[in-house]
């Protein structure tokens, strides 16, 4: 039998991602609770990914917003590139099917490298998604390895927030790591930041940036 959550967090479940006021892990009565209508389900494994690329298999740190839209990471089977294109970040809801974000291989916005890793996406009201990348094919990864995005519903560009290698407003270092984000419902990012390079080495090597 599956077993009742307290938390909306985490909503993860063999079958699927689930939303709903509570949290049910999969088995016999989560099945249950769909065919009664107290469940939503997203995607479950098995479905065809979006562009037709291979199969959904696992899903990882999904978001809900108010309006029941879903932000969240998924893992492939029987891809076209193996283990090239196997992952991807995903915006969905019930009504509305689910959409393709970003993808495994896909080449970053700016043209540095290709996305590869995808961090817990946060998703506000407006259905705007956080997009917390790592890339791989970059010239210089540990310098330029990682990025912010932002997803806007209906728009298939995401809009780049900040890349690690870029310099920091004041001129002062570069970015190296982003530690905490967060999105907030205008759209916006705070961050916090290691800079390198900086004046003072590590006695100002560190910032929070909006």
């Amino acid at each position: 039998a599956g077993q009742l959550m307290n938390s909306i967090e985490r909503i993860v479940a063999s079958r699927g991602v689930i939303f709903c006021e509570a949290t049910l892990l999969a088995g016999s009565f989560a099945d249950r609770a769909v065919g009664l209508g107290i469940l939503d389900v997203i995607v479950s494994a098995g479905d065809v990914a979006p562009d037709g690329n291979g199969a959904f298999k696992s899903f990882f740190n999904p978001s809900l917003n108010d309006g029941g839209e879903v932000a969240f990471v998924a893992d492939f089977i029987g891809t076209s590139a193996a283990g090239a294109d196997d992952r991807g970040l995903f915006r969905g809801d019930f009504a509305g099917g689910v959409v393709q974000i970003a993808r495994r291989g896909q080449p970053a916005p700016d043209g540095n490298g290709k996305f590869f890793s995808f961090s817990s996406p946060p998703i506000n009201d407006a259905g705007q998604v956080g997009v917390f990348a790592s890339f791989s094919g970059t010239p210089q990864p540990i310098v330029d390895g990682n990025g912010i995005y932002r997803s806007d519903p209906g728009q298939a560009s995401l809009v780049q927030i900040v890349r690690t290698g870029q310099t920091a407003p004041d001129g002062n270092g570069k970015f190296i790591t982003f530690n905490h984000r967060s999105l907030n419902e205008a759209g916006q990012f705070a961050f916090s930041v290691q800079l390198t390079d900086t004046q003072a080495g590590s006695g100002d090597s560190r910032g929070v940036y909006v």
